[in-house]
């Protein structure tokens, strides 16, 4: 099974259609102005951007995982609709909520990337390190292949894709939401 999340740069105008329900977020595949998927590498991103000196200027952990939401609701009242079989419910909220980064985080997610170079990448990256903090996938390599998965290519290619899809959102003042699985 694999995993991955991909980013949606969306518009403020597009942002307020969907929060007010005028759209739908599957919509987004066509509506967005830059999508950008990663695939089974965003913990392996985040741990490397922990290791920065800077890192807690921002919340890394908010690149794939914002906690601002629509449409969301808490844990306990989840419980209680899985408890009292609401399946409809759930279903209408699943599919109506989405998780966001407003323009300042992406403003700020931004600058902290924008000092990140291809150098720093390479120093960053170690798939021992990886592995042994059982980063998902685990199967990190040192094999810098660029036909296969999981290895330093794999990572130069996502932080590119990554940079590009803040550089631009914040440039312009938009959104970015995150859907995950």
């Amino acid at each position: 099974m694999s995993f991955s999340t991909t980013l949606y740069r969306i518009s403020e105008d597009l942002f307020r259609r969907l929060e007010s329900g005028s759209i739908k977020s599957n919509q987004l595949v066509t509506d967005a102005k830059e999508i950008a998927t990663f695939q089974d590498s965003p913990d392996a991103i985040i741990f490397l951007l922990k290791k920065r000196t800077g890192s807690e200027a921002c919340d890394v952990e908010e690149i794939f995982s914002p906690k601002e939401s629509r449409g969301a609701v808490n844990d306990e009242e989840f419980q209680k609709l899985v408890a009292s079989y609401q399946y409809e419910e759930i279903e209408r909220i699943t599919a109506s909520t989405f998780y966001f980064l407003p323009p300042e985080k992406v403003i700020a997610i931004n600058s902290f990337l924008t000092t990140l170079d291809d150098l720093e990448v390479k120093m960053l990256y170690d798939a021992d390190a990886l592995n042994a903090n059982n980063i998902y996938p685990s199967l990190w390599t040192s094999d810098e292949n660029p036909g296969k998965a999981y290895n330093l290519h794999h990572i130069r290619n996502d932080f590119e894709a990554l940079k590009r899809i803040f550089e631009h959102a914040s440039a312009e003042k938009d959104y970015i939401l995150a859907f995950s699985g």
